[in-house]
């Protein structure tokens, strides 16, 4: 009963609320002002990763993205995204005060690496940062001790779908159901002092026990392979643009949801992949 009474007064993510949300453009602004943001992705092989993630922050008005990937990835992404800048790790950390939001963890693999990354963006980085994917992985895995680097850094926004939440908090991914997963979103929140959002069905959004909102938009064929990315890439924009962290994770999770939509409506459920999502972002902004 009581969380059904928490659905009922649940922010409902819908197109009246976020288009409340968007941010607006000056007619004087330059790129710098539109959010200057920076991808760590793709450091295990997985440049994929960066590349989707750094696209749809484009697409949701980031000014200027700067990508921290493998050497290896730096050839095909310049490529594919002549729009994004490829830095080095030292000229990353150098001029980390320059961003307006990190994002960091899709397609990183668990390793030391990845953890001392985390570590360095979370302590020495002031403003919004999402963690996702291999992120939230090595955040769970207890010999890297993170847990109290990611509590101490106050702004950081967790992004797990169903499994990478279980292993945050310790228990098994069919524990977690529509029933329960406001319960589960909140027990993630708390435990490491940030916002969280819980990937599914209805996604919801919590911090702490201020508010909570669900989402109204999205399908299953969303379940494929790099929409996490897409996701990541959406919020870190947002939250570049200036939108408040819990504000900007709405606001991406509504609007990844309805391009989703339109992408399963032009393609059907079964074939759409996480590119199509990306292709109907702009649709889903103006359709607001």
């Amino acid at each position: 009963m009581r969380l059904v009474n928490e659905a009922a007064k649940a922010i409902k993510l819908d197109s009246k609320y976020c288009r409340s949300l968007l941010p607006v453009r000056g007619e004087d602004f330059s790129k710098t002002d539109c959010g200057q943001v920076l991808i760590i992705a793709g450091l295990s092989g997985m440049i994929g990763a960066a590349y989707m993630a750094s696209f749809a922050a484009f697409r949701c008005g980031a000014g200027l993205v700067r990508i921290l990937t493998a050497e290896s990835g730096i050839s095909p992404i310049q490529c594919l995204l002549p729009e994004a800048i490829c830095v080095s790790e030292d000229e990353a950390f150098g001029h980390l005060d320059s961003f307006d939001a990190v994002a960091i963890g899709p397609g990183m693999g668990v390793s030391d690496k990845t953890a001392t990354l985390i570590r360095r963006v979370c302590k020495d980085f002031d403003g919004p940062i999402v963690i996702d994917a291999d992120g939230l992985n090595t955040l769970a895995y207890e010999d890297f001790d993170l847990s109290d680097v990611i509590r101490d850094a106050k702004n950081v926004c967790l992004t797990p779908h169903r499994a990478e939440a279980a292993r945050l908090i310790g228990c098994s991914a069919s524990e977690i159901n529509l029933e329960n997963r406001i319960e589960f979103c909140r027990t993630i929140s708390k435990k490491y002092s940030s916002i969280c959002l819980l990937k599914g069905k209805n996604t919801c959004v919590t911090d702490f026990d201020r508010r909570l909102a669900i989402n109204t938009s999205g399908n299953p064929g969303m379940a494929t392979a790099g929409s996490g990315d897409v996701l990541t890439g959406m919020i870190t924009a947002f939250a570049g643009q200036g939108l408040e962290l819990f504000d900007a994770t709405c606001l991406a999770a509504f609007l990844h949801g309805r391009a989703g939509d339109e992408a399963a409506w032009n393609l059907g459920q079964i074939s759409m992949m996480a590119r199509d999502i990306i292709d109907n972002i702009s649709t889903a902004i103006n359709d607001l």
